[in-house]
C-alpha cells in the first residue's frame, strides 16, 4: 500500500495497481497502465500512458501525447 508516499513509475509497458492513499503518483515513459486507489496529485509525461484513479479529485499535470487520465 502507498501509505501517503510518492510513487514514481518510469518505463514502458508496465501495468501497475497502486493501493492505499498516495501523496502523488508520477508516471513517465510510454504505454504504461496505472491504477491508483487514491492520490492528491497525478503527473504524467510521455506517450500513450493510461492512469485511472478510483477516489478523490487529484491535481493533474500532463505533457506528451496520447495520455489518458480518468476516474474509474
Amino acid at each position: 500500500a502507498c501509505a501517503d508516499h510518492i510513487v514514481i513509475i518510469s518505463g514502458a509497458n508496465n501495468t501497475i495497481d497502486v493501493t492505499g492513499h498516495c501523496t502523488a503518483v508520477t508516471v513517465s515513459g510510454f504505454e504504461n497502465v496505472v491504477t491508483a486507489q487514491s492520490t492528491e496529485e497525478i503527473t504524467v509525461s510521455g506517450f500513450e500512458n493510461r492512469v485511472t484513479y478510483r477516489d478523490g479529485s487529484p491535481t493533474i499535470n500532463q505533457s506528451g501525447s496520447g495520455n489518458a487520465i480518468e476516474q474509474g
